[in-house]
């Protein structure tokens, strides 16, 4: 239940379904429903509850814009050629894309579901609209709509904590959204469920509890609140008012730390995770400075560290801080990465995620006619965290040769992260199998950088051909030969781009069991006036 109360950030719904307007926020919220004989369309609209802007840190929480996320879903009786569902937000007297975004899916199905979100400052109403159309295959078309209004009330932080999101039992009672908890109440998360308490308006106070039991903490505006306590993965996002998260089993707490900035009006808060058992403990900063503190000692852990604690015997082993790369799963002993292997057992190919490092996005290129799959190639990329707040791309080409029962390593190259490669699959040396035409590309509006050719040969697979450095060229394949398609010639036009060129040289090479060899070159023009015997110069 959303509730409208001046201690808190409150909601007021005015729900509207189709010409009937519900104008008290005490009535019973009705979804939208319109209707057409026996064919129905119903849909419903849910406000989820508005948290300040995070990355304002330049004003307080009462002069920041607040956000938060609408829910909404479609749902026809009857069968639908198209259904579609939007959410938006009224702006300027008419309802169109939100300021933070907005929600808009189709589907030939007979349920949706949209999510969008909605942004406002305090004390202000934030009209929301979620329509749905649903075509009948006779051409008619069935509409029902939902307007809901949002008040956004902000509050002074007392510290006093409400249900955000899900719900739970508390001390034996069923709590949901906008519902009141008080310090050291027990809570228990269902199952596959998940609670999300906070208090906004305390600087973005917000700690997220998943399925199993819980002892609510606190914030205190002027002092520390007390810790959560949970042996399961409880995430916080605090400032240094908070209390922390304790482990249940372990004497173990987490405490955030504050950021003060010269041009923040508050202290940037923690964003940190803590998950636990009877015997070990791990911890995961996200954003800030968290303290982990033991009977032992005190640990200060920064944005991008995981740290593990051990205390199978006693007194609790406490490790350095370690990064973790994204994509890394959270565990509580660290999950080391493991190097590419140089080679892999089986005859079939191995699935892509084994052909490419660990945690990056590959793209897989095969061909040839003969023995097909036989060398593949594999373009990847990751981001990778090198330092506490420092992030770069890593990217590469890895070229993978199949033996008779397992499958080899045979190419490796690595690139900076602003390169870009792209890779064609073509048999230019006529031998069955798929060489790779390989453009290494910098980024640039003139297609620059080296281009090479890939060839196996018996068990190694090699450079054969290289371009340095070129702009506007490319390489291509016709007839199992190598095409170089190369640009030549000043721009004829006075007002040319940078780009301009007078044509394009086309260069056929045929492979002789050593090298390229040039078959045949010939330059086509872009205006008849240039003369092609000049690489197109007047």
């Amino acid at each position: 239940m959303l509730v409208n109360s001046p201690r808190s950030v409150s909601i007021l719904v005015l729900a509207a379904a189709a010409a009937t307007v519900v104008t008290s926020a005490s009535t019973a919220r009705a979804p939208g429903t319109a209707a057409s004989g026996q064919h129905r369309l119903r849909v419903v609209l849910h406000a989820g509850y508005p948290i300040p802007e995070l990355g304002d840190t330049g004003n307080v929480v009462e002069d920041r814009a607040w956000l938060g996320t609408v829910d909404a879903t479609a749902t026809a009786a009857v069968r639908c050629v198209d259904l579609k569902l939007t959410v938006s937000q009224l702006i300027s007297g008419v309802y169109g894309p939100a300021p933070v975004g907005v929600a808009s899916q189709e589907t030939v199905t007979r349920h949706l579901s949209a999510r969008g979100e909605y942004g406002a400052y305090a004390h202000q109403r934030v009209p929301l609209l979620a329509e749905a159309f649903c075509r009948r295959p006779s051409g008619q078309t069935l509409r029902a709509s939902v307007k809901t209004t949002v008040l956004i009330d902000v509050p002074p932080c007392t510290g006093s904590l409400r249900v955000l999101a899900g719900k739970a039992t508390v001390n034996g009672r069923t709590v949901t959204q906008g519902t009141r908890i008080a310090r050291g109440a027990i809570t228990s998360v269902p199952r596959r469920g998940r609670l999300v308490l906070g208090a906004p308006e305390c600087n973005g106070f917000r700690v997220v509890l998943p399925p199993g039991v819980a002892r609510i903490g606190g914030y205190s505006p002027k002092a520390r609140g007390a810790p959560f306590v949970s042996n399961r993965l409880v995430g916080i996002r605090a400032d240094g008012h908070a209390g922390g998260a304790r482990a249940a089993s372990l004497p173990v707490l987490v405490r955030p730390n504050g950021i003060d900035c010269a041009d923040c009006a508050l202290p940037l808060p923690a964003s940190f995770a803590l998950r636990a058992d009877r015997s070990r403990a791990a911890v995961r900063v996200y954003f800030g400075i968290a303290s982990v503190v033991t009977p032992e000692r005190e640990v200060r852990v920064h944005a991008g560290q995981q740290l593990f604690i051990d205390c199978r015997s006693r007194p609790c082993r406490v490790s350095t801080p370690v990064l973790f790369q994204p994509g890394e799963r959270f565990r509580l002993i660290r999950e080391r990465s493991k190097p590419l292997p140089r080679t892999l057992r089986g005859a079939r190919r191995p699935p892509l995620a084994a052909l490419a490092p660990a945690d990056s996005d590959a793209r897989l290129f095969t061909g040839g006619t003969r023995d097909r799959g036989a060398t593949v190639a594999v373009v990847w990329s990751r981001e990778r965290r090198v330092a506490p707040g420092t992030m770069t791309t890593q990217k590469g080409l890895v070229v993978w040769a199949r033996d008779t029962r397992r499958w080899r390593l045979a190419y490796a190259r690595r690139y900076r992260f602003w390169d870009n490669v792209l890779v064609r699959p073509a048999d230019v040396t006529r031998d069955g199998r798929a060489d790779f035409l390989v453009t290494e590309w910098n980024g640039g509006s003139g297609f620059c950088g080296p281009r090479r050719v890939l060839a196996r040969f018996g068990s190694t697979v090699s450079s054969i051909f290289r371009l340095r450095d070129l702009c506007e060229t490319d390489l291509g394949a016709k007839g199992g030969d190598l095409v170089v398609n190369t640009a030549v010639g000043p721009c004829p036009y006075r007002l040319g781009s940078a780009h301009c060129y007078g044509g394009i040289r086309h260069d056929r090479m045929r492979w002789d069991g050593h090298r390229f060899v040039l078959i045949r070159s010939r330059t086509v023009c872009l205006l008849e006036s240039l003369d092609a015997r000049r690489s197109c110069t007047r």
